[in-house]
C-alpha cells in the first residue's frame, strides 16, 4: 500500500515538473510561431463531435493522438479509420490501431496524412512553371501501462515529415499522459508535441505543443458522456473545449459540443460541431459537422471496427 502511494505520489509530482517546464517556455513564444500546425487537428470524427473534449474519455483507437493513456481501455484489437474534407482540394486523413497486451498494457499505432490537390508553380517573375505538391505527415507509436487505483500512465513517440515541392523537414515529438478513473468520473492530464523544431531551409519553428486538462462524467447507465477539456497551447490562449455523447440503446449516438477560444487576443471565438454514429455489431460508422471550424465548414467521416479476443 506505502509502494502504491509512492508511486501515485511520485507521478503527480512528475506531472507537475512537466507542467511547470513546458509553461515555462510557453511565454517565451506568441501567437502563430508554431510550425507543423496540421498535428493541431483532431483525430476522429467521435472526439470532434464532442469539440475535441476527448482527453478523459479517450476509449478508443484514436487514444494515441488525444491520451495515449487512453489506450489501456481497449478491451479488443480495434482499427479506425477518418477522412475529412477540408477547404478546396485540402484533405486530412487519420489511420489509427489500439492492440491490448496481457491485462494492464496497450500498443497503439497512428499515421496523420494531411494533403492537397495540385498546387501551380510560378518563378519570381510570376510567369507559370510546373506544378507541384505538398503534404505533412506523421507517424505515431503509443505505449500505455495499467497501475493499480485505476489509474494509467500513457506514452507517445511522433516522427513527423513536412514536404514542399523540393524542401522538406523532419521532427521528432512525443506526448505523456496519464488517465485516473473512479466509478462514473474520469481525470486526464497530457502533454503533447514536446520536441525536435520544423526547418524549412533557415526558417526554424516549434512544434505546437500543448498541456491539456480534461474531466468526464458517465451517467444515466453509462448512456450519456459529459467531458470538459482545457488546453494550455504554446501559441495562443488558453482553448476551452465542451462535449456531450448520448448513447441510444446501444447502438444509436448524438454528440454535440463547443471550442471557445480568443482569436489571437483580439476577440472570442466558438467553433460548434455536430455528430452522430451507428454502432452495427463490431462496427462503428460515424460523422461531424463543424461550421466555420477554424477554416471554413468541414466534414469528418470514421469508420472502426473491433475484432480478437476480449481480455
Amino acid at each position: 500500500m506505502l509502494t502504491t502511494k509512492r508511486l501515485i505520489l511520485s507521478v503527480i509530482l512528475i506531472f507537475l515538473s512537466w507542467f511547470s517546464i513546458t509553461w515555462a517556455f510557453w511565454g517565451a513564444e506568441s501567437d502563430g510561431t508554431t510550425g507543423a500546425s496540421f498535428l493541431k487537428i483532431g483525430a476522429g470524427a467521435r472526439a470532434i463531435g464532442m469539440g475535441g473534449a476527448f482527453v478523459a474519455v479517450s476509449d478508443d483507437a484514436t487514444s494515441s493522438y488525444w491520451n495515449p493513456a487512453g489506450l489501456c481501455q481497449l478491451r479488443q484489437q480495434e482499427i479506425t479509420f477518418t477522412h475529412s474534407e477540408w477547404l478546396q482540394d485540402v484533405k486530412y486523413e487519420y489511420l489509427g490501431y489500439g492492440l491490448p497486451l496481457g491485462k494492464r498494457s496497450s500498443l497503439g499505432f497512428g499515421f496523420i496524412y494531411l494533403h492537397m490537390g495540385t498546387i501551380p508553380g510560378y518563378d519570381r517573375e510570376g510567369n507559370s512553371t510546373s506544378a507541384f505538391k505538398a503534404y505533412d505527415s506523421a507517424i505515431l507509436l503509443s505505449l500505455s501501462q495499467e497501475l493499480k487505483h485505476n489509474l494509467s500512465l500513457g506514452i507517445g513517440f511522433k516522427w513527423i515529415k513536412e514536404q514542399l515541392e523540393q524542401e522538406g523537414s523532419q521532427s521528432f515529438a512525443f506526448d505523456v499522459g496519464c488517465l485516473w478513473s473512479l466509478k462514473n468520473f474520469s481525470v486526464g492530464l497530457v502533454v503533447n508535441n514536446l520536441g525536435t523544431p520544423v526547418k524549412f531551409v533557415q526558417e526554424e519553428f516549434v512544434l505546437p505543443s500543448k498541456v491539456s486538462l480534461g474531466l468526464s462524467y458517465c451517467t444515466l447507465g453509462n448512456r450519456l458522456t459529459l467531458a470538459g477539456d482545457i488546453d494550455f497551447p504554446n501559441d495562443g490562449e488558453p482553448i476551452l473545449k465542451q462535449g456531450v455523447e448520448y448513447c441510444y440503446q446501444g447502438s444509436l449516438f448524438l454528440r454535440g459540443g463547443y471550442q471557445y477560444r480568443p482569436d489571437q487576443g483580439m476577440e472570442e471565438k466558438t467553433e460548434l460541431s455536430l455528430g452522430g454514429g451507428l454502432r452495427i455489431f463490431d462496427c462503428d460508422l460515424n460523422y461531424t459537422y463543424s461550421p466555420d471550424y477554424g477554416a471554413g465548414n468541414v466534414h469528418y467521416f470514421s469508420v472502426s471496427y473491433r475484432f480478437g479476443s476480449k481480455r
